[in-house]
């Protein structure tokens, strides 16, 4: 990219709407590593956000986000019912004593079950890594 900036037979208008790009860049990586701040200082005055913080894959985006979802999940009688209300358990159907078990629901907050989804992922691609 800087060569097309520092080239002087480049059109004028081209080096323009590179330097814009480059300072609209430049601007919201700025604000989002302060929004960033911002959500790890909120997380971490909430108990509830740094137990979440303490466990392998969740960050303070993934912490915020449950918090302000489920909070400290007083809602939930288990673990379980959680899991399910987070859509990350098939359905399951049971009649007299035969029990069927569906598809993963999408029941749920889609942007908390992605992002938990999403660390899980990166624990086991590092996981896998650090292993022998």
């Amino acid at each position: 990219m800087w060569s097309i900036i520092s080239d002087k037979e480049q059109r004028p208008l081209l080096k323009y709407l590179v330097n814009q790009i480059f300072d609209e860049y430049q601007y919201i990586s700025q604000h989002l590593k302060e929004l960033n701040k911002l959500i790890k200082q909120k997380v971490e005055q909430i108990q509830a956000g740094l137990i979440m913080m303490s466990l392998p894959g969740i960050g303070p985006i993934i912490a915020s986000a449950f918090e302000a979802n489920i909070d400290k999940a007083q809602a939930f009688n288990s673990p379980s019912e959680l899991a399910v209300w987070l859509g990350l358990t098939p359905k399951q159907y049971a009649s007299g004593n035969k029990s069927r078990l569906y598809g993963i629901t999408k029941r749920g907050d889609n942007y908390l079950r992605k992002q938990l989804i999403h660390g899980a992922r990166t624990v086991v691609k590092y996981l896998s890594i650090k292993l022998p």
